[in-house]
């Protein structure tokens, strides 16, 4: 507000703050790397460790939970669409 520099914290506050009333839903800085990382395990997996730097990690390990993540993501559209199968057989 006076022309200063945001100091981090601040800056994730805005970010989220400003997404809710743009999204109605509050998205964290946080949400935006993981967002990242996920959606690049899903579509690329061969390129998975891509998201290591991407992320500033120094450890793969350490971003492996997001192609995790892309794998339960991925599961649960085969759920889903098995469902729908189903539902129409039996209807």
């Amino acid at each position: 507000m006076d022309g200063s520099a945001l100091k981090p914290k601040a800056l994730g506050e805005a970010i989220t703050k400003r997404t809710a009333q743009a999204f109605g839903e509050a998205i964290s800085p946080h949400y935006f790397r993981d967002s990242a990382a996920t959606t690049l395990a899903y579509y690329s997996p061969r390129n998975v460790r891509l998201a290591t730097p991407l992320l500033g990690h120094t450890n793969p390990k350490t971003t492996e939970k997001h192609y995790n993540q892309a794998r339960q993501v991925e599961a649960g559209r085969k759920l889903n669409g098995a469902m729908s199968l189903l539902r129409k057989r039996l209807a």
